[in-house]
């Protein structure tokens, strides 16, 4: 539910669910409500980054009651939006400048230093014809198709850690990112063995800048350059932005 929200499924998933849909009325439901939960959560986010501007920036005690009545349910998120635009509009053209400006950062830095990935090793290649396919598929581009070929191969017959982390970089690819961080996570927390553990540690932190988790992404980059891990030298130099 939470992914066919977001929007994040791969089409014929999304078809998939919509057809469940016509005949499942607990989907239906469950779909409402997740779409409640994502209303609700945006209004708390919109309320605690706007508090948190006007205790850094000086506002008037008329925009700070205003962010205070600032409502959690989903019937007012049309006057969310707009109280939202006025209370920025209140605070200035320059506080806005700075949370853009934060934001283009983390998407340059993103944009900088992401390559796909290129340099597996496979030593852990098994005799599943299938999969190696969907390993191939990735390497050679076809995004795409290598996660419809990897999401369906059982776990039975390869090392799930290595799945995920291929899983990973194809929704990358299809710009999929906040999924991605889950399989990557799932990855790295595996007790698999796996060579790659270092890429899958480095691509991890991508996620996290492009997704905008910046303290997520500052632990993940500080972990790589102690270790002098994968990239470490280019994990630094993505410090320093981010700490400036």
């Amino acid at each position: 539910t939470h992914l066919y929200v977001e929007n994040e499924l791969l089409p014929y998933e999304r078809e998939e669910v919509e057809s469940r849909m016509k005949t499942d009325r607990q989907l239906v439901k469950d779909i409402n409500l997740q779409e409640r939960i994502n209303d609700s959560i945006d209004c708390i986010n919109l309320k605690n980054t706007l508090e948190e501007i006007c205790n850094q920036n000086e506002v008037t005690p008329q925009t700070q009651e205003t962010i205070k009545m600032i409502p959690y349910k989903r019937k007012y998120k049309n006057w969310v939006a707009a109280a939202s635009i006025t209370i920025l509009i209140l605070l200035g053209a320059g506080i806005a400048y700075q949370l853009s400006n934060r934001d283009s950062l983390e998407n340059r830095l993103y944009a900088k230093y992401y390559d796909p990935f290129s340099e597996y090793a496979g030593h852990y290649i098994l005799n599943s014809s299938s999969y190696n396919v969907a390993k191939q598929k990735y390497l050679d581009g076809e995004f795409k198709n290598a996660l419809r070929l990897l999401k369906k191969q059982p776990e039975s017959v390869i090392i799930k850690v290595e799945r995920d982390f291929f899983i990973g970089l194809s929704l990358l690819e299809v710009h999929q990112y906040y999924t991605a961080l889950k399989y990557f996570e799932q990855a790295i927390s595996s007790q698999q063995e796996f060579e790659n553990f270092p890429q899958i540690r480095w691509y991890l932190g991508l996620s996290y800048l492009k997704s905008g988790n910046t303290e997520k992404a500052i632990e993940t980059f500080d972990i790589i350059v102690n270790n002098k891990d994968y990239n470490y030298k280019k994990a630094k130099r993505i410090l320093k932005k981010l700490r400036k």
